[in-house]
């Protein structure tokens, strides 16, 4: 009997990442981690870094939804 698959969090959530000690998010549709950048343009560092890693993927979400959206011209 083989072990059962389970997926910890959904893609487009951020996690960590021990090796790089990073923080990344996976885009919808790809299997690739994007890293995560706080206001400075520094990578998230650190597991305890939950909270900066949540808004830096906020900013990117954001990001992609005006870029998506038609403009007012």
């Amino acid at each position: 009997m083989g072990r059962r698959k389970i997926r910890r969090r959904q893609h487009g959530s951020a996690w960590h990442r021990k090796q790089t000690d990073c923080s990344y998010y996976t885009m919808l549709g790809t299997k690739t981690g994007v890293p995560l950048f706080d206001d400075a343009g520094e990578r998230v560092r650190g597991c305890n870094n939950q909270e900066a890693a949540e808004a830096a993927l906020t900013r990117v979400r954001l990001a992609n939804l005006a870029e998506a959206s038609p403009s007012d011209r």
